[in-house]
């Protein structure tokens, strides 16, 4: 090869083609769409829970109705009940405390069953059993055996007390009156004198070692907003069904009315 000679390039390579970058979708519209979805959503499923909501009230409200109460409800509260009732001994005591933790005033709540005016010449305890009828006096339960307890006053409300009571334990007196309380039913039914308050109880409570009649608080006789002459004293039961003023007992096989459980209340009342 001659020095004047040169040598021809070689030929380049072709470029490959360049795919052109997909443009950028606006962030503002994807946000815009995503919030339109959420909408819709967040719409039709308030609906549905709006309607469900509904529908349960209705059904609830045109149930049929078990002792005073939508039968839906009543159930609830049976089963709380229940409950209830499973988790305490019928020998459980409630706990009781020293005189120097009562309360220095004491609280008062309701007024609904207490006379306007209080004779104790003319006041009689009725006591109804089967065929049994008796009536006592003041002195008449004053002559049994007496008995006293420091113990807590616990309200469905959320407050407490403490009270010192006097008077006598409601299994004393329900064996001295019949033999075998339990022969005439499962249930106690207390009502006042005017007959405006009543409860109902299951017996065994009423045959618990705490289960008092007391005519005495804080060493005082009951003063009338607390009950003049007698309440029940049961402090293994809120203070709605400790009734004031005891009027009536009478033993019973039918499940007796209760005065806040037809107000939509627990009638069992036990914590």
């Amino acid at each position: 090869m001659n020095d004047d000679e040169t040598t021809a390039p070689e030929p380049e390579e072709p470029l490959e083609p360049q795919a052109e970058p997909e443009p950028e979708r606006p962030q503002a519209e994807d946000a815009e769409a995503q919030m339109r979805r959420l909408s819709r959503r967040g719409f039709i499923w308030t609906g549905v829970s709006l309607a469900a909501a509904v529908g349960a009230y209705v059904g609830i409200d045109r149930s049929k109705m078990i002792d005073w109460e939508p039968g839906p409800l009543r159930k609830g509260l049976r089963f709380d009940e229940s409950v209830s009732e499973a988790l305490r001994s019928p020998t459980a005591l409630a706990p009781t405390f020293s005189p120097k933790d009562i309360s220095p005033e004491a609280r008062v709540n309701a007024h609904v069953g207490l006379p306007r005016v209080f004779d104790p010449a003319s006041w009689r305890l009725r006591f109804e059993a089967g065929s049994i009828r008796r009536e006592l006096t003041l002195k008449d339960l004053q002559a049994l055996p007496q008995a006293g307890l420091i113990t807590q006053l616990n309200c469905v409300e959320g407050w407490t007390q403490i009270f010192a009571w006097k008077g006598i334990w409601l299994r004393d007196l329900l064996h001295s009156l019949v033999p075998n309380p339990s022969q005439y039913g499962r249930y106690v039914a207390m009502e006042t004198q005017d007959q405006n308050y009543y409860v109902g109880l299951d017996l065994p409570s009423c045959l618990h070692p705490q289960s008092m009649l007391a005519w005495q608080m804080n060493g005082a006789p009951l003063p009338w907003a607390h009950g003049q002459p007698l309440r029940l004293v049961m402090p293994i039961k809120y203070g709605y069904k400790q009734i004031k003023s005891v009027g009536l007992i009478r033993l019973t096989d039918k499940r007796p009315p209760d005065y806040w459980a037809e107000l939509g209340y627990d009638w069992y009342g036990g914590f």
